[in-house]
């Protein structure tokens, strides 16, 4: 089996301390656009294939400890065609996503490490 979209679970994440403007996890809303190619195939069964189109937004909230909440969602969608016994075209197909991650900010040195958890449902 293949998929052509990926997902990483756990990150962390350094910038300079020194910078102008605290690199710190900072509160508030984030949105944006999306359009990406998916394929997908299992050899020799069959194939599904085609563009999308989405959206995201996510916030995020901090406390004075230096600790973080983050809420994300994803809604993709796109017309798809697939190829097995026979072909279909123009299959609708959506894909939404929902994460929740937990985390802290960390001062070392001239770094902020931000590592997170969290747990996500597609």
């Amino acid at each position: 089996m293949h998929a052509g979209v990926g997902a990483v679970a756990m990150a962390c994440v350094a910038l300079p301390a020194w910078a102008e403007e605290s690199p710190a996890t900072r509160s508030g809303w984030e949105a944006g656009v999306q359009l990406s190619r998916y394929h997908y195939e299992e050899p020799g069964t069959m194939r599904l294939e085609g563009t999308r189109l989405g959206a995201s937004g996510a916030y995020t909230a901090v406390t004075q400890r230096r600790t973080f909440a983050r809420l994300e969602g994803r809604l993709s969608y796109g017309k798809l065609e697939y190829q097995g016994s026979g072909v279909l075209p123009d299959v609708p197909d959506y894909i939404a996503e929902l994460r929740l991650l937990a985390g802290r900010d960390y001062a070392a040195r001239s770094l902020i490490w931000s590592p997170y958890v969290g747990a996500g449902f597609r």
